[in-house]
């Protein structure tokens, strides 16, 4: 074979190699939001907030689960909805002793119930590290038990931040941005 063909086939798997890193970079950075159609029949007024699961193989920082709630909850109080008070909240999980690692889909509608809330926001925390924020969060209807939406997005820190806080900001007004958007979408309908 010819060298000049070899630097070719090598400028061509370099090109694919750049490509693929590039989509699946892409594909990553996108925040997903799925809106049950049926939106109108739920109807929710007030919400609970629970602290987020750390599912992170890598960073198991114990405040994350807390620190997480707060910036969802910093931004999706934004949207007009009624949120129950951390306060209330925070006394009832310590009275009935729980632990956000007994956290499932049935015992955060159990305790929003308990808090008097049409629906739970549960959330999972997926990354959280210096590279890179992921999270997983959906709004569960506290009478039906069906799932009003859920959206996920993870984001690189970029290289020059020291901090997490701005991107996680970023993630949890996104995706609550995404949700508004679907529901009057689908209210309007």
């Amino acid at each position: 074979m010819a060298p000049g063909r070899i630097v070719l086939m090598k400028g061509k798997t370099l090109m694919l190699c750049v490509a693929v890193s590039l989509m699946s970079s892409c594909a990553m950075n996108r925040p997903i939001m799925h809106v049950n159609p049926s939106l109108k029949q739920y109807d929710p007024k007030v919400f609970v907030i629970l602290p987020f699961v750390n599912r992170d193989t890598y960073n198991k920082e114990e405040g994350a689960p807390y620190i997480v709630r707060d910036a969802f909850e910093a931004s999706f109080i934004k949207t007009g909805y009624q949120i129950v008070s951390r306060d209330k909240m925070d006394l009832l999980l310590e009275e009935i002793e729980f632990s956000v690692s007994d956290i499932s889909d049935s015992r955060g509608i159990q305790i929003a119930s308990m808090l008097d809330a049409d629906a739970v926001i549960l959330g999972t925390i997926l990354e959280y590290g210096y590279l890179y924020i992921g999270l997983s969060v959906k709004a569960i209807d506290v009478e039906t038990g069906a799932i009003i939406w859920q959206g996920s997005y993870s984001k690189k820190v970029p290289w020059y931040r020291l901090e997490q806080r701005p991107v996680l900001i970023h993630i949890t007004e996104t995706l609550v941005d995404r949700y508004l958007r679907a529901e009057k979408k689908i209210l309007a309908q």
